[in-house]
């Protein structure tokens, strides 16, 4: 008769553990859309038929929003933030190809640090998937590049205003 217990016992803990999903560990998310960035490409993008060519690019401007999450506390922060970046935008053709560079995220919350990380842009048609890795945390977004002033077709592509969204995962 002490078996019976014994093992109903050993059969209730296996079948709590199985109901209990293991602990996800602790993050810290920060995702942030933004509209208006502006910047520029040295030299000009020239249009078709123009193919190839590296040109260095930047740009700048105030993320409409930042919300800044860590699942360890948890707490959440909304905050506006600065985003300026620099790189290089190896063109297939005027509006086709990628974007290397490197982003900084100045989140006005002082409780919450600053975010600077590599990343790649693949274009088509000035519309791109934004992906990086910068230690263990991972980076991930959509871009859009507005061209100012003239476009691929009417002269080749110097100013550019950008929109979108990133979202780092520490």
């Amino acid at each position: 008769m002490r078996i019976r217990p014994r093992l109903l016992a050993a059969a209730t803990a296996a079948l709590a553990a199985l109901a209990l999903p293991a602990a996800a560990p602790a993050a810290e998310i920060t995702s942030c859309q933004f509209a208006g960035l502006q910047g520029g490409f040295t030299p000009t993008v020239p249009p078709p038929p123009f193919l190839g060519g590296q040109f260095a690019y930047s740009f700048s401007g105030d993320a409409l929003n930042c919300t800044h999450v860590d699942t360890a506390t948890p707490s959440v922060v909304n905050t506006p933030a600065r985003i300026s970046s620099s790189g290089r935008y190896v063109s297939d053709v005027c509006g086709t190809g990628s974007m290397f560079g490197t982003m900084t995220t100045n989140l006005s919350a002082p409780a919450v640090a600053d975010l600077v990380y590599d990343y790649t842009i693949q274009f088509v048609d000035w519309r791109g998937v934004l992906r990086g890795v910068n230690g263990s945390s991972t980076v991930s977004g959509v871009v859009t590049v507005h061209p100012l002033g003239t476009t691929c077709a009417l002269g080749g592509v110097r100013d550019f205003e950008l929109t979108g969204s990133v979202e780092v995962v520490l």
